[in-house]
């Protein structure tokens, strides 16, 4: 459902004002809060970082692959899988295993231990083991020219990030996960989230998938993310791996995705999975902008997601504006999120 271009603009205006209200709405914690433990570690790992450039490459329909040996048929295979997989959250079953494998020799050593298939939430039996042993023996002609003529660049990239990172970011981490979850409702799960940089990512740069056992992996392709648009992707990553934490203990996202099925909202429909990641949009970015930087510019305007789905958009930032201010508890602005989802979705 598209707006017009008004419409857009006067949306993104709306956004801008809800974070400048948010920054006075989520002042710091009291005192007496039990301090955080979850917390960021920061990973660099060269074989992801290959896997995300080969990402980036096929994603790009019409970047130029430099001239290494093995490049045109890694391309290949990924292209091929991106197409049988048929959504990019798909990828995470896959690289949700090899995220903890520093060489195709390590993701080898991996892929012999994983189970055939992983059944997705919505039913699909995704194969793979079958996926994953094809992507190493891609890989397997092109890692030694990468590593020699590719990697030495990227890893000087990430390294600069990283130390952007641990002074911009990392002192003020508690505060932002505090925030975090005192805004989505959400328990400390006092866990560590593995953050995997790479130079290069397709658009929107950040994803998360679920480890094969236990928890969850961030992955951030750092280039051209500068100031505080990188920590908005990585705490942006951070709640979703915290929303995957909290699957039990329950959270604002968890409400949002109930209650948009008692207003029938169709579980498989875009909007169904839009409406709780705008929401992760709209409250990464308010933390930011309530901790790091005030004058932070929200990246779903900037990178031109809330474009992308304006409807979805509009409705939640509408309502967790409202919340921010204290016109709606959050019961209220999630049972408003969902009831006007569902106008759009039916």
């Amino acid at each position: 459902m598209d707006l017009p271009s008004m419409r857009i603009k006067t949306l993104l205006t709306g956004c801008a004002v809800f974070f400048t209200y948010s920054t006075v709405a989520r002042s710091e914690p009291p005192t007496s809060q039990a301090a955080v433990k979850t917390h960021i570690s920061l990973r660099v790992n060269p074989f992801m970082d290959m896997h995300y450039f080969v990402r980036e490459l096929v994603d790009g329909k019409d970047a130029m692959p430099p001239k290494l040996p093995g490049i045109d048929r890694a391309i290949e295979t990924v292209r091929k899988i991106n197409d049988e997989l048929g959504s990019g959250l798909a990828w995470g079953f896959v690289e949700g295993s090899f995220a903890a494998c520093e060489s195709v020799k390590e993701a080898a050593e991996m892929v012999a231990r994983l189970p055939p298939s992983f059944n997705t939430r919505d039913g699909r039996e995704i194969p793979v083991k079958n996926l994953a042993q094809r992507i190493v023996r891609a890989y397997e002609p092109l890692e030694k020219d990468y590593l020699k003529r590719i990697w030495p660049a990227h890893q000087k990239e990430i390294e600069e990030a990283r130390i952007r990172i641990e002074k911009e970011l990392l002192p003020a981490q508690e505060a932002c996960f505090t925030n975090i979850l005192r805004a989505l409702g959400m328990t400390d799960p006092a866990m560590e989230i593995p953050v995997c940089l790479v130079a290069e990512a397709p658009f929107p740069q950040g994803f998360t998938h679920r480890r094969h056992g236990n928890g969850a992996v961030c992955i951030v392709g750092v280039k051209s993310l500068t100031g505080s648009t990188m920590c908005e992707v990585i705490l942006h990553e951070c709640i979703h791996a915290l929303d995957i934490a909290t699957e039990q203990s329950g959270s604002a996202l968890q409400d949002l995705r109930g209650m948009m099925y008692r207003y029938k909202v169709k579980p498989k429909s875009r909007e169904f999975h839009d409406a709780p990641h705008t929401l992760i949009f709209v409250q990464a970015a308010a933390t930011v902008r309530a901790v790091i930087d005030a004058a932070h510019k929200p990246y779903g305007v900037t990178a031109g997601y809330y474009a992308k789905v304006p409807a979805i958009a509009e409705i939640v930032t509408r309502a967790w504006q409202d919340h921010a201010v204290g016109k709606l508890g959050r019961e209220e602005a999630i049972t408003q999120i969902a009831r006007d989802v569902s106008r759009v979705n039916n």
